[in-house]
């Protein structure tokens, strides 16, 4: 009787077996790396679009060499005309400066909108650090599903990578799109404070690019008691980088005390496309 058991056991477990589900597929990847280095991806169907003979030139005043952002500043600014937004510094500030200034951002929920030549954009988070990351959009396929894109990283190395939607919490999926406006050649920037901190100064805070002339100084004029074209102001011209803190010594100008309107502009670089002038804004303050 005993030996009848361990037989019907045994044929019972074997039969199980035969019926058991086959193996599940693995989960497809959030991230395929398609080619890295510049000779890698330099052949069909990849390319570099010549930032690998540039990529130690700095776009948009972005650190040269390998990282993100010095690569997509390039690819907007060559073959294309694209002003940079004021407040773009690390990657992850790149979406509200480019929001701010215009551009349209698409969600990951509308991403079957994506198209090449838009800039994917990833926060701060585990898969970028603290700094974000931003890469250019080559390729869409499945309605946004999978998206193919050149970037370089810093500490690292140019590449082309397949970011797959998967709705996993933990992708890697860019967490938005950026669709900068194309740009006529005119300066843009921001006023961001005129002030007079201490007697017989006043300060004037801002930033601004002119898209067709990268690399160069900003001429930024501000006028005082009067527009630009006003017969009776005073002008006082100075040309910072991208940035600009700058401090005037009124006494020096001639400017006297009391209550005055500060106008700002960028001036165009001349010989270049757009408005020879561009209008940032007025502050009143007291000069001191």
């Amino acid at each position: 009787m005993r030996r009848v058991l361990v037989l019907l056991v045994t044929t019972a477990l074997a039969a199980a077996s035969l019926a058991a589900p086959p193996t599940a597929a693995a989960a497809e990847p959030d991230v395929t790396q398609l080619c890295t280095g510049f000779a890698a991806c330099g052949t069909d169907p990849y390319g570099t679009a010549g930032y690998d003979a540039a990529f130690m030139t700095s776009s948009w005043h972005q650190d040269a060499g390998h990282n993100c952002t010095n690569y997509v500043a390039y690819r907007l600014t060559h073959g294309r005309r694209t002003a940079r937004p004021p407040g773009t510094r690390s990657a992850s500030t790149w979406r509200d400066a480019a929001k701010a200034a215009g551009a349209t951002i698409i969600a990951v929920k509308d991403r079957a909108k994506v198209r090449k030549g838009d800039v994917a954009w990833w926060g701060k988070g585990a898969f970028t650090g603290t700094t974000g990351h931003v890469a250019m959009v080559e390729k869409v396929e499945e309605s946004g599903r999978l998206v193919t894109v050149s970037d370089d990283n810093a500490g690292g190395d140019f590449g082309w990578r397949r970011f797959t939607f998967t709705g996993r919490s933990d992708m890697t999926y860019p967490q938005a799109f950026i669709r900068f406006k194309p740009s006529d050649g005119s300066p843009l920037g921001r006023l961001t404070s005129v002030s007079s901190p201490t007697k017989d100064t006043l300060q004037i805070r801002g930033s601004g690019s002119d898209p067709d002339s990268y690399g160069e100084q900003l001429t930024v004029v501000a006028t005082i008691d009067g527009r630009r074209t006003a017969r009776k102001r005073t002008q006082i011209t100075f040309r910072p980088l991208d940035q600009f803190d700058f401090l005037v010594l009124t006494r020096s100008s001639r400017i006297p005390a009391g209550r005055r309107w500060v106008y700002v502009y960028l001036k165009n670089t001349p010989g270049t496309a757009g408005a020879p002038y561009v209008y940032l804004g007025r502050k009143k303050v007291r000069l001191r």
